[in-house]
């Protein structure tokens, strides 16, 4: 019994927690999104991450559609 107390406890924990990262998350991308600024993000690899959305209008895509990609798909 105290196992199942101790499970369910935990996975309240846990929900809590990835609900708080979530609602971060969405702050976050919101932040980014609504500067002028062109912003993006890049692996070690210099594969791209992500971006907001000036950066993406800037090179005609979706912010999304970023992700994968390098400057050589961009930039032959």
């Amino acid at each position: 019994a105290v196992l199942v107390v101790w499970n369910v406890s935990l996975r309240r924990m846990v929900d809590r927690q990835t609900r708080r990262w979530r609602e971060s998350e969405n702050r976050n991308r919101q932040l980014l999104d609504t500067l002028p600024q062109k912003i993006f993000l890049k692996d070690v690899s210099s594969v791209y991450i992500a971006c907001n959305r000036a950066y993406a209008r800037d090179l005609k895509i979706e912010a999304r559609d970023i992700e994968g990609r390098t400057d050589f798909d961009f930039f032959p």
